[in-house]
């Protein structure tokens, strides 16, 4: 798309409706944890191969948020779990990166609230304690699916 923009004149009256998608686009690489500003502009649509998704069980060297303390993963729901006399026990998180995670939890609330995100398809982010990264402290819902369309 930065190929295609820059062949369009400024001086075109579609310069900036373009620009404006520009933005939109960029807006949702960066939501999937990119850099829009990194990516050229190529004539193929090629990108920058990412860089590699940590082990899940070595720690990162870089805190993926703000805080030291915590950890974050952000993806979808892909599984519920359940002990042997059906209770609910956990569940697990499939992320952006194709590596699942998997979370203790035998809250009632906590069991609906990842049901649900699982039925609908929604992407939620979780929130652990460094020293207990299996114990969920919080849960994001970050976005559900487009709703389908006739």
């Amino acid at each position: 798309m930065k190929w295609i923009s820059q062949s369009i004149p400024t001086t075109s009256r579609w310069r900036p409706v373009w620009d404006r998608y520009l933005v939109l686009i960029g807006g949702r690489v960066d939501g999937f944890g990119g850099d829009p500003n990194t990516i050229q502009p190529s004539p193929t649509g090629t990108v920058p191969h990412p860089k590699p998704h940590p082990h899940p069980h070595h720690p990162p060297h870089e805190p993926p948020c703000e805080k030291e303390d915590r950890i974050a993963h952000t993806g979808k729901v892909v599984g519920l779990i359940h002990d042997r006399f059906g209770d609910f026990e956990g569940f697990v998180l499939l992320d952006e990166c194709d590596v699942e995670h998997w979370y203790h939890a035998r809250e009632h609330a906590t069991e609906r609230l990842v049901r649900s995100a699982w039925t609908e398809r929604a992407v939620i982010t979780v929130i652990s304690p460094r020293h207990h990264p299996k114990e969920p402290a919080a849960i994001v819902v970050r976005r559900a699916p487009e709703p389908f369309q006739h």
